[in-house]
């Protein structure tokens, strides 16, 4: 049984804008890569953030990274580590309550956990995406079993 509940503005707000802080710093960070746009989307866009009280997970923000990498230098496992180290290096520079980024399939997650009661307060998942000239979109995904990276197309309605 799920017992979602709107998490209060006052609440996600300062997380939001400490997020963005923490972006704007990955960004400096990689510049000598490429460059990058970022958007919140889901519930984090529209400032609807519920969480599940009756679980362990928290609520969480999502946001689609956007690289400028026109010349295609670099491969999706490239990318998705020079921002993964970004953000760890970052994190660890702020003293942030963030643990380091996990590598999952669609994207890369950061977590401030209350590890006495084995529970994730919020987290952020961060996806890179490719918006393509024909409307659609892609993503970097992880194959965990063959250890590869590569663009895969979004379903609809992403």
């Amino acid at each position: 049984m799920y017992n979602f509940m709107n998490v209060a503005k006052r609440e996600f707000m300062p997380l939001t804008n400490e997020l963005i802080e923490f972006i704007h710093q990955v960004q400096d960070q990689v510049r000598d890569y490429f460059t990058f746009r970022f958007d919140f989307v889901g519930s984090s866009q529209r400032n609807m953030i519920t969480s599940d009280n009756s679980s362990n997970v928290g609520f969480d923000f999502d946001v689609n990274i956007q690289v400028n990498d026109d010349d295609e230098e670099y491969g999706p496992k490239e990318i998705k580590h020079i921002l993964m180290n970004g953000f760890n290096e970052i994190l660890k520079t702020n003293n942030s309550k963030y643990d380091y980024c996990e590598d999952s399939t669609r994207v890369f997650t950061i977590k401030v956990k209350d590890n006495e009661n084995s529970k994730i307060i919020h987290s952020c998942d961060f996806a890179i995406v490719y918006n393509c000239k024909d409307g659609s979109q892609q993503y970097i995904k992880f194959n965990k079993k063959q250890n590869s990276y590569y663009w895969e197309k979004q379903g609809k309605g992403f």
